[in-house]
């Protein structure tokens, strides 16, 4: 009886299995990228711990383009008042000198090499800021995506284990009611009927654990994505049609 029983479960199991179909064809897989696109891409716009990255690149920015403003510090023009003011004739002017002598101003240039040599370090300095903060950024969007990636495929793989663990329920909830007939027409030991009773209460909890598992993995994927999944489904759902 207990081969009996044991061959009832294993072709059960079985025939469930082989009745499934290849989720994984080339335009299912297709679909199936472009929407971990939209969840990697919708966590981006959505993350806080970026947007505040993006404030620091910002804020470099700013400080390396008033950097390279502040070079004109050291450049000092001196612009003064007038010599003479009017039109005047020089009696006995000197060789080469013009006998009318026109208006004139005092105007001088310098430039101090000390402060736009100092500026140049501070303007590399707040390149290099720059250029670690747009780093920063990069590393995390990648980080951001691959554990975008990964909820996403333990919610996928958590739903897949529930829904064996499921059918593993049913094949011990078949099992126990044929064992209790078997039993009632005195055709199977009281210990093989316990054993049933047993592998369906198993089965049981074990489905309760999945179905705990899955739900837990799907907070998991809102909290990093930053949308309630029934949101995400719907989306996932339009891009399958559209597919």
């Amino acid at each position: 009886m207990k081969r009996a029983t044991l061959i009832f479960s294993c072709v059960c199991i079985s025939t469930l299995v082989l009745g499934q179909t290849d989720p994984f064809g080339a335009p299912a897989l297709m679909r199936a990228q472009a929407f971990e696109e939209y969840l990697v891409n919708t966590a981006i716009n959505n993350n806080y711990g970026l947007k505040e990255l993006q404030y620091e690149q910002e804020r470099s920015k700013a400080q390396l383009q008033s950097a390279k403003r502040r070079w004109a510090n050291g450049v000092n023009i001196n612009f003064g008042g007038l010599i003479t003011d009017s039109i005047t004739y020089v009696q006995n002017p000197a060789p080469g000198q013009s006998q009318v002598q026109l208006p004139g101003y005092n105007f001088g240039m310098g430039i101090s090499l000390g402060p736009i040599l100092q500026q140049r370090g501070i303007t590399k300095e707040f390149t290099s800021g720059t250029k670690v903060a747009d780093a920063r950024i990069q590393l995390y969007m990648a980080e951001l995506r691959r554990e975008v990636l990964a909820r996403y495929r333990k919610y996928l793989l958590a739903i897949e284990i529930y829904g064996t663990r499921l059918q593993a329920q049913e094949v011990a909830a078949t099992n126990r009611a044929l064992l209790n007939e078997m039993f009632v027409a005195n055709r199977a030991e009281f210990e093989e009927m316990n054993q049933a009773e047993s592998a369906y209460f198993r089965a049981v909890e074990l489905r309760q654990q999945a179905e705990a598992e899955v739900q837990i993995a799907r907070y998991d994927l809102e909290e990093i994505v930053g949308e309630k999944w029934d949101v995400l489904e719907r989306v996932r759902t339009t891009m399958q049609k559209r597919g």
